[in-house]
Parts: C-alpha cells; structure tokens; sequence
C-alpha cells in the first residue's frame, strides 16, 4: 500500500438497498469487465429514475476470501443504491447490504494496490483496533461522480466491525 500514514475511521453504514450485476474473477483481471458492469448498472437505474448523481456510489462487494477460494472463482458483485421497493428483472439482481458499524480506508490509489490494502486494513490494522470482524459483506465504495486522475481511483475500503 502506498499511504504512509493511513487513517482508518468508523462510520455507521445503514441498511442500503442495492441493485447488482455479479461477476468472477479478482479486479485486476476484469477491470474492463467492472467498467462495463458499471455502465450497464447505472444505464438501467438511469433509465428508471433511481440514480441520486450527487450521492450515488458504487459498491463492489467481494463474495469470497481470496485466501481460500481461486482468484478466477471468487465472486464479486457491482452494486448501486436504489430504493427499497425498486423492482428489478432480467440479469439485474437485488440485495441488502446490512447496517452497522464499518472501519473505513479512503485511498487515492491505482487497482493494482487494493489488494495490498485490503490485506493492511486486515491483517495490520484490525487486529490492533480493538474490533473483530463482523460477519457481512465487505466492500469498496467508489463515488459515481468518479475522475481517474494519472489512473488513480478515489475508493473507500470496508470492513464491517464490530468492537471485541
């Protein structure tokens, strides 16, 4: 990870109706496979008027450890907010992502450094923090209003806690 002084901060996330398209295999080997996702997403939200521009994130939640699943099977879900009561059909799937507590790592980065702050945020930090892993989705947070800027992504990482 390239911050020298990173900052991790707890947020309380609540509940958060989501609308997905799911994929598999790690982020380095399907960027173009997310940016494509991505656009299909926000289309379709678009079109149906469930898109806030000045709020909106993406979220890219992981399915799988990476640690025990093969990178090429690890399933990987790109997600938007909409309403609760949105309806969805065809390959557009819907999920919740749970309330609670998230510790949160806001980098500046290229996607070729996210796995090693993933591997940071729990491997060096949370085991000092005073929380434990709380078992629900964990997810980075991408802004939709997103500038790629010498191809250096904005990105929350996001670990769900829970204190000890």
């Amino acid at each position: 990870m390239t911050e020298t002084n990173p900052t991790v901060t707890i947020e309380n996330f609540a509940e958060t109706a989501v609308i997905y398209l799911r994929t598999t295999g790690g982020q380095e080997d399907t960027s173009q496979s997310f940016d494509n996702l991505s656009y299909q997403l926000y289309t379709w939200a678009a079109a149906r008027n469930l898109v806030d521009e000045m709020s909106a994130h993406f979220f890219v939640i992981y399915h799988d450890d990476p640690e025990v699943t093969a990178v090429s099977h690890t399933r990987i879900s790109i997600c938007l907010p909409v309403p609760a009561d949105t309806k969805v059909e065809g390959e557009i799937g819907k999920m919740t992502i749970p309330a609670g507590k998230l510790a949160t790592l806001r980098l500046e980065t290229e996607v070729s450094d996210l796995q090693s702050a993933w591997d940071w945020m729990f491997n060096e930090w949370l085991p000092n923090s005073g929380f434990t892993f709380d078992d629900r989705p964990y997810f980075e947070r991408y802004p939709l209003d997103q500038s790629y800027a010498n191809n250096k992504y904005s990105v929350d990482i996001c670990v769900p806690v829970k204190p000890f």
